[in-house]
C-alpha cells in the first residue's frame, strides 16, 4: 500500500515527487543496512528509465 500510494515512490499509481524520492533514496543508505546505494547508484541500477527526471534533482542537490 505504501509504494503503491506514496509519491516518493515510482511504482505509486499518483503523480511523482522526484525530489523526495531522491532524498528518500539517499537517507536509505544511511538508516537501512540492506540499501547501501547512493542516490544515484539507485537510479542507475534500479530505475534507469528515470534518468530524465532524476538528473536534474541529483545536480540541484550537489549529489552528482
Amino acid at each position: 500500500m505504501h509504494r503503491r500510494y506514496s509519491r516518493h515512490h515510482v511504482e505509486s499509481i499518483r503523480k511523482k515527487n522526484y525530489e523526495e524520492m531522491v532524498i528518500d533514496w539517499e537517507c536509505a543508505r544511511f538508516t537501512k543496512p540492506d540499501k547501501p546505494l547512493n542516490a544515484y547508484e539507485t537510479m542507475k541500477k534500479y530505475y534507469p528509465e528515470e534518468e530524465f527526471n532524476i538528473l536534474p534533482i541529483l545536480k540541484k542537490l550537489k549529489l552528482i
